[in-house]
């Protein structure tokens, strides 16, 4: 080392310099070594670069091919939704047409669940075993589809691969291998695993691929939970137990119960989409319910006994067509079970009268001022008339064509031993008419409370059995045995009259053979009106028209009676002789005379022949009144025969000859021993409400309580198809079983046979039913919710019955296509519900697989 070099470095400025080479030495290294490392780095990035688009695009690809499996699985699962929807599950496979749109193909294994069905109809299978049965089925079935649709659209493609094990360490080597096993009892459903494996190629790019496996599962989904508001509309179809636009049938034997409302459109019997109310009366069609065969029409019962809480509301008849039957209409309160009618209430806008005021006439009158006050208030010391419509809301009342017990049904059977009650009032287009034997008809309750109330005053369309009376055609004889009674318990307004056929027609041909105009082409048979509102037939009543007319009446015009019987002609080949004196007498024909004046004096004239005859010869007429018989009270038109005495209106008076301006009475009292109370207050009553009261009944009968809209077509007016169905296919998620949750169910009839609504289960069913056609309710179970029919309802068994709003707002709140299907015809209060629960139309995280693997490979 050099002399100079050795003294520095033993020098204080020596020591630095050589520090500072030595850092600089340093630095020089390590930027050489980092400069090498960065070089190094850009080349490896550059390679990953190259390899993570590789495997991007692989992933890609492999992502695609899970969405293409999805696909598949989400049409198996609406195949077995479909399939379990048809009930394919209860038929033979020999049933099932291959070619049912419903289904990709026949079933392997069909028979293995047609036979496991069988099981379940077993009456001593827990609800638990048939749970267990429905939910192991559509597993079976949803994953049979799905094996065949992944084999038939994804096997066509490379890169996917279906194994079929059991426990995970058995093969199943094929398709059909795998199914059979499906419908295998030596197979544990459980450990039939199916899987996919997808394995993802591309040759441009090379020595990489993608490998996924999954495993195949039964749909399952996230219930979104959320507190909102619903609201849902007035309609008038989900107010009442049963609505039907055709009849209401109960047959069979067994107790059935009712609890809530009946509505019956009885399309059948009417023309359809014709506005019928007052101002039309004279071109409405009418039931004729005068034939000897009566058919299952409106509201009957054919061998069924029935309890019903709830109101009766039929456009046709509520009447009893087969022996041994059985119709009670109790109030609401007797029914051991609640039934709240608050939502039926808010449609008909909280009136407590369950139809829609628009259907009232506002009539001016000097005691009453308005219609409102005459449908709502009750008797008062100002306004002292029996009311003509009642507040349904507490159930008990009947609103009918005819009330009746009939003779025979349409089989020909006769009638007998049946019985008929209503606790509330009952509303009557037309009759109270019985003409079974050994049978009862009763109104109101032995309280006295239930009134009758008759709509027509007199014939339309000069038909005599379109108004409204009470007749007994089957009445006790003389001495109390055989024979059916009719008992009236409280007050009555009867505005017609009975009618008798005329011996004296001539037949048809016979007109038509002279020309005559005058024929009637309307009715077959001709008819005269008789002077009884409430009456019986019995020869003792009937002989009072053929009493002869006393010759001296007729001769004497001081007699007060003279004016009256004047008036009928003489047919001079139709007399009689009066046995005592010998003299002539002429019968009483009914023929209007030429000279009439009107039409009330000669329907006087016959009352009060009817009256002198009864008066004198008292009748066992058999139709009761369970209030005192000085008490009667109410308004017939004509004469009221009660059980032995003749009940009527005011006395009759007539013009003092000698004063025409002072009346005198002309029956004595002894003729007229009972009259029927406050008889000019009804009177005045029903002649200013008879249109208000008709036009009340349509809406209520016909347009299920609406103003203008009939009840003979739902879809469209009451109901929207078009928002469950897709074109005409309906929707997968609109139930077609009822269950025990509260659901909206639709029904569809198949082959031309009714639907069936089968409560044979032991368990309660919850829900909206809609029927689109025709139903038969069949079992021993109960419902409860409401049912909707677009045709007739038969049920049978010994089913119960319930109207449960609780159900019906359970239902419209969870449902939105059933708020949507029943949103057509908007009345009265909107409901609005604030609630937190899960809605079937908000769902999310739907899993039909579960990845088990994702592997990027090198090859």
């Amino acid at each position: 080392m050099p002399r100079r070099i050795r003294i520095n470095l033993k020098s204080e400025k020596g020591n630095a310099l050589l520090m500072a080479l030595s850092i600089i030495l340093i630095l020089t290294s390590f930027g050489t070594v980092s400069l090498m490392t960065s070089v190094a780095n850009i080349q490896m990035s550059a390679k990953h670069r190259d390899w993570s688009k590789d495997y991007f695009k692989l992933d890609m690809e492999a992502e695609r091919k899970v969405n293409d499996l999805s696909a598949q699985l989400e049409i198996a699962e609406a195949q077995a939704q479909r399939y379990m929807a048809g009930h394919y599950y209860a038929k033979d496979q020999t049933d099932i047409d291959s070619d049912d749109e419903l289904r990709i193909g026949v079933l392997d294994g069909q028979e293995y669940i047609y036979t496991q069905w069988q099981t379940t109809l077993d009456p001593n299978t827990s609800d638990a075993e048939k749970k267990k049965f429905m939910e192991d089925t559509l597993k079976r079935v949803y994953y049979y589809y799905a094996s065949s649709l992944m084999q038939l659209n994804l096997h066509q493609t490379d890169g996917f691969t279906t194994s079929y094990l059991k426990n995970n360490t058995e093969p199943i080597n094929d398709l059909n291998a795998y199914q059979r096993a499906l419908f295998d009892d030596s197979y544990i459903l459980n450990d039939l695993k199916l899987i996919e494996k997808i394995a993802v190629n591309d040759s441009s790019v090379i020595g990489k691929a993608v490998s996924v496996k999954l495993n195949v599962q039964l749909p399952a989904y996230e219930m979104v939970q959320q507190s909102k508001k619903i609201t849902f509309n007035g309609n008038p179809v989900w107010t009442n137990v049963i609505t039907a636009t055709g009849s209401i049938g109960f047959e069979g034997s067994g107790d059935k119960r009712i609890n809530g409302d009946l509505f019956s459109a009885d399309k059948d019997e009417f023309p359809e989409n014709q506005v019928i109310f007052f101002q039309d009366r004279d071109d409405t069609t009418l039931l004729n319910d005068n034939d000897t065969n009566v058919y299952p029409a409106g509201v009957y019962s054919d061998g069924a006994n029935v309890d019903i809480y709830g109101n009766v509301y039929s456009r046709g008849n509520l009447h009893i067509i087969g022996s041994q039957s059985e119709i009670n209409v109790h109030l609401y309160s007797d029914s051991s079970t609640s039934i709240s009618t608050d939502l039926k209430n808010q449609v008909f806008a909280n009136n407590n009268l369950f139809f829609d005021y628009r259907t009232m006439k506002d009539i001016a009158h000097t005691m009453i001022t308005s219609s409102d006050d005459f449908i709502q208030n009750l008797m008062t010391a100002d306004k002292p008339y029996i009311p003509l419509i009642y507040e349904d809301v507490y159930g008990g009342n009947v609103y009918c064509n005819s009330l009746s017990v009939d003779e025979k049904n349409y089989k020909g059977q006769y009638v007998d031993n049946s019985v008929i009650s209503v606790d509330g009032n009952v509303t009557a287009f037309n009759d109270i008419k019985m003409n079974g034997t050994s049978s009862e008809i009763t109104v109101g309750s032995s309280l006295g409370r239930g009134n009758l109330i008759g709509i027509n005053s007199e014939a339309i369309k000069k038909d005599p059995n379109a108004c409204s009376t009470v007749i007994n055609n089957k009445p006790l004889s003389q001495d109390g045995s055989s024979g059916s009674t009719i008992k009236l318990n409280g007050k009555f307004i009867v505005p017609g009259t009975a009618y008798a056929e005329y011996a004296g027609y001539r037949a048809y041909e016979e007109y038509m053979e002279n020309n005559d105009a005058s024929y009637d082409t309307i009715s077959s048979k001709r008819y005269y009106r008789t002077g009884e509102s409430i009456t019986a037939r019995s020869s003792n009543i009937f002989s009072a028209y053929l009493t002869p007319v006393p010759s001296d009446i007729l001769n004497d015009s001081t007699n007060p009676w003279h004016n009256a019987f004047l008036q009928y002609m003489y047919v001079s080949d139709q007399y009689t002789l009066d046995p005592q004196s010998g003299n002539s007498f002429y019968l009483l024909r009914g023929e209007e005379p030429p000279t009439l004046n009107k039409e009330s004096d000669k329907f006087d004239a016959k009352r009060l022949r009817l009256v002198e005859h009864l008066g004198r010869d008292p009748v066992q007429t058999n139709i009761f009144s369970g209030l005192d018989p000085d008490k009667v009270e109410g308004y017939s038109l004509g004469e009221a025969l009660l059980h032995g005495r003749i009940v009527h209106g005011p006395k009759i008076t007539y013009p003092d000859p000698a004063d025409p301006t002072n009346y005198r009475l002309d029956l004595s009292t002894d003729l007229q021993p009972h009259s029927i109370l406050r008889y000019i207050d009804n009177q005045n009553a029903f002649g200013t409400f008879q249109e208000s009261l008709y036009n009340s009944f349509i809406a209520k009968t016909w347009n299920l309580g609406t103003a203008d809209k009939l009840a003979t077509s739902f879809d469209g007016v009451f109901v929207e198809k078009s928002a469950i169905f897709t074109n005409t296919t309906l929707n997968t998620a609109i139930n077609v079983i009822p269950s025990e949750k509260p659901t909206f169910v639709y029904l569809k009839p198949s082959f031309g046979s009714p639907a069936i609504l089968d409560l044979s289960n032991s368990s309660e069913l919850k829900g909206i039913i809609y029927c689109e056609g025709d139903l038969d309710i069949v079992g021993d179970g109960s419902l409860n919710g409401t049912i909707i029919c677009e045709g007739n309802v038969k049920v049978e068994g010994s089913p119960t019955i319930t109207y449960d709003e609780d159900v019906i707002q359970t239902v419209l709140v969870a449902d939105g296509n059933a708020r949507r299907f029943f949103a057509k015809l908007s009345m009265g209060d909107d409901t609005n519900v604030t609630t937190t629960s899960y809605d079937g139309a908000v769902r999310k995280n739907v899993v039909r697989y579960k990845i088990v693997e994702w592997k990027e490979i090198q090859q």
